[in-house]
């Protein structure tokens, strides 16, 4: 009996293979939140997943209805999925590998926050020796100074509580 259990999970396992490496699509598995209204006990699954590892996450809210927001950037295309609930919408593909012939923006290089102060999450980074933002995620590049200082030492937040995010530098020594 053990050995049938066994050869059958190995089957599937090969199938599960199979299909993936021949282009058939598998379901992505789903996300789970939990939710204040259960003391934060219960995961509850999300209509959607993603197979995009969860380091190529942010969160923040990109359509300005107060409801926080999946964002990724897969080889550069920017995209998110409102409140975790739907499915990925592109926001911006002008920063692609395809379009950038392989010079994508790197997910590392993305920094987060209102710059425009519509209330909705803009995505800050260095471009073409700048640093820009996109409102929202959507449009073109809006350049807001040359790129004169290492990205990785650059955080964004709104320091002074005028709804408008400021560009943050934090020297080495």
């Amino acid at each position: 009996m053990k050995t049938s259990i066994l050869l059958l999970g190995k089957a599937v396992a090969v199938l599960i293979l199979l299909a993936a490496s021949s282009g058939l699509a598998i379901a992505q598995p789903k996300w789970q939140v939990a939710k204040h209204n259960t003391d934060y006990q219960e995961w509850q699954r999300l209509p959607v997943g993603s197979g995009f590892p969860v380091e190529t996450f942010a969160f923040h809210d990109f359509d300005g209805d107060g409801k926080t927001d999946v964002f990724t950037s897969y080889r550069g295309a920017f995209q998110y999925s409102s409140g975790g609930r739907n499915s990925w919408r592109t926001l911006n593909t002008r920063f692609s590998d395809s379009n950038t012939h392989g010079n994508g923006v790197d997910w590392e290089d993305l920094r987060f926050g209102d710059i425009d102060g519509d209330r909705k999450t803009d995505v800050f980074f260095p471009w073409k020796g700048n640093f820009v933002y996109v409102s929202a995620g959507k449009g073109d590049p809006i350049i807001l100074r040359k790129a004169d200082v290492p990205i990785e030492h650059v955080f964004i937040g709104d320091f002074d509580g005028d709804r408008k995010a400021e560009i943050f530098y934090k020297p080495r020594r």
